[in-house]
C-alpha cells in the first residue's frame, strides 16, 4: 500500500508492540493503524492481536494486516507489515489528541 492509497495522515513514532510472545516496534503510526517492523511477516488478510504501549499502558489491539514485506533472516533483517486496527483502544487514539 502506497502513501497514495492511505486514508490518514502517518506520524513517525516508535513504540513497542506485542504480537504472541514476539515483540515488534512501530515505524510509524495513525489512528486507523500502524506499520511495525518484526522478524515474522503476516499474509494480508490476516487476523493479528497483541498489545502496544502507549506511554506507561500495554494496551490490547486487535487488526488486520493490510500489507506485509518480509525480512531476510539470514541478514538480520526485519520485515515490515502494516496493521488496520478493527478494534481501536482510547488510549491509543489519545496519542493524536
Amino acid at each position: 500500500m502506497g502513501k497514495e492509497n492511505r486514508l490518514l495522515p502517518r506520524t513517525r513514532k516508535r513504540l513497542r508492540v506485542t504480537v504472541g510472545l514476539s515483540p515488534a516496534f512501530t515505524s510509524d503510526i495513525s489512528p486507523g493503524g500502524f506499520c511495525i517492523e518484526t522478524m515474522k511477516t503476516q499474509k494480508p488478510g490476516t487476523g493479528i492481536a497483541g498489545k502496544i504501549r502507549v506511554g506507561e499502558l500495554d494496551v490490547e489491539f486487535s487488526g488486520t494486516v493490510a500489507w506485509a514485506r518480509a525480512g531476510d533472516l539470514r541478514m538480520n533483517q526485519r520485515g515490515r507489515m502494516g496493521v488496520r486496527l478493527t478494534q481501536v483502544p482510547q488510549e491509543y487514539l489519545s496519542l493524536f489528541s
